[in-house]
């Protein structure tokens, strides 16, 4: 048993990368008038729960 949660952890684990360096991943940064803008005040904002958010939001 303890060999299939191993296993099962490390197939989990496989696609996991440490990243030293952002830009090496992100090639492109983010435009200026998106910096700050967070995913309640775009287009997906419907899927933000409202239950989730502080009651001062």
């Amino acid at each position: 048993m303890k060999k299939i949660a191993f296993a099962g952890a490390l197939l989990a684990l496989t696609g996991c990368v440490q990243v030293e360096n952002y830009q090496d991943v992100i090639k492109h940064p983010a435009p200026a008038q998106l910096t700050g803008y967070w995913q309640s005040k775009g287009p997906q904002s419907s899927m933000v729960s409202r239950r989730r958010l502080p009651r001062w939001w």
